[in-house]
């Protein structure tokens, strides 16, 4: 009698191997890599599907105020007259297309102060589902791609998944235009003491078409780099946030990245 066998039946039991119990569990591993392949490859058409979807080869349209029914003029007529009382002239009315990506309709008007050195763009979405208020932004752009944004639209979540390491921004809901610049003047000094870099000039259409098409690029690279794991995290997780100051430190929005 082999010496293994007659040990197994002393001890009263067979030491030679289950078939079932090897095949089952040949088996289960087959499941469990089929499981993991099967997330593996969904992870990466919800990834693949993020990339696509941010939109790059921007292309600027003049608008027509009246080309847009559903746009909102009394709002667009009082951040006009906000605007131009501090100083902001208009340059453009335009609209957006793309060579990649998605755009949704919409309009804006552009206005530039020279001056400060900074845009503010009234803007309003028409997505399919709902229109979007109409709302204003303050962009004041720098050298080494910093960037400071301030704005009176709340900030959701795809905001906050698109947000760079060194693109700042403030939301503030229901601040005066008069006020909403004060608090991007303040943010764009935090920008300027913290980093080494300068003020973009001259302030123009053409300009901020320029960054506004760079700025794309540097956004959907960011989403490639980053984990989609974290990205669905992110998302799935938003709550409330009003403040990104990336790379700069203190980085009071107390939000860490994973492309920093």
């Amino acid at each position: 009698m082999d010496t293994s066998t007659a040990a197994g039946f002393v001890l009263g039991f067979d030491v030679a191997p289950d078939v079932s119990f090897v095949a089952g569990g040949v088996v289960g591993l087959g499941l469990a890599f089929l499981v993991v392949a099967g997330i593996a490859v969904v992870l990466l058409a919800i990834k693949r599907s993020l990339v696509n979807a941010c939109p790059v080869g921007l292309r600027f349209h003049d608008a027509i105020v009246e080309s847009y029914p559903e746009l909102d003029h009394q709002s667009l007529s009082s951040y006009t007259e906000g605007l131009e009382e501090l100083g902001f002239a208009p340059l453009a009315d335009y609209t957006i297309s793309a060579e990649q990506g998605t755009v949704q309709p919409g309009f804006a008007r552009l206005f530039g102060n020279e001056q400060l050195a900074c845009y503010a763009e009234i803007n309003q979405l028409f997505p399919v589902t709902a229109t979007v208020p109409m709302r204003v932004v303050f962009v004041s752009r720098f050298t080494e791609d910093w960037s400071a944004v301030t704005t009176d639209r709340v900030a959701d979540a795809g905001v906050w998944l698109l947000r760079r390491p060194t693109g700042c921004w403030r939301s503030v809901p229901g601040e005066s235009v008069a006020n909403l610049l004060a608090i991007h003047a303040d943010l764009c000094r935090i920008v300027l003491d913290q980093t080494r870099c300068r003020v973009h000039r001259p302030v123009s259409s053409e300009n901020w078409y320029d960054e506004e098409r760079r700025n794309a690029v540097t956004v959907r690279q960011c989403i490639e780099k980053r984990n989609v794991l974290v990205l669905l995290w992110e998302y799935f997780t938003f709550s409330g946030r009003t403040e990104w100051l990336g790379r700069l430190t203190p980085a009071r929005s107390n939000a860490s990245n994973d492309y920093n």
